[in-house]
């Protein structure tokens, strides 16, 4: 998609006549290792992905504040509740919001039990480069 730059705005040239505001994303990171999120975060958001991290959705103001997001990263191993604990959550109470299951043991992976909502699996062996490429390649 072509960008055009008019009064440092950048928009998304999707016709002739139509232009839209390009905005970036935003993407709830969940997890429970503080150096990991700051890590993705900063990458991330040098790619023009806004990232909100918390170590666990209780830090959320209010339940409902996870429908701002365009998705949700979460770990699969919490202290207070695995991911995929979170993910059913997700899945029960906003089915429409995509999440990406992250873990730094690749010995995890998806299987039948796993909620809708769940669209990828990442393994923290790509590094933060890698996962915020393959955030970044989800969002577009």
């Amino acid at each position: 998609m072509e960008l055009l730059t008019i009064n440092n705005n950048k928009y998304n040239k999707l016709s002739k006549s139509f232009l839209t505001r390009s905005t970036p994303k935003e993407v709830l990171l969940v997890d429970d290792d503080e150096s990991f999120r700051y890590l993705l975060k900063s990458v991330a958001e040098s790619e023009a992905v806004k990232i909100t991290a918390h170590d666990s959705l209780r830090e959320l103001t209010s339940p409902k504040e996870i429908k701002k997001f365009d998705l949700v990263i979460l770990d699969y191993l919490m202290d207070r509740f695995t991911g995929l604990q979170t993910a059913k959550y997700i899945d029960t109470f906003f089915p429409e919001l995509p999440v990406i299951m992250i873990s730094g043991n690749s010995h995890f992976g998806p299987d039948e039990s796993w909620p809708n909502c769940i669209k990828q699996f990442l393994s923290k062996e790509l590094g933060v480069y890698g996962m915020a490429r393959q955030v970044q390649q989800f969002l577009t």
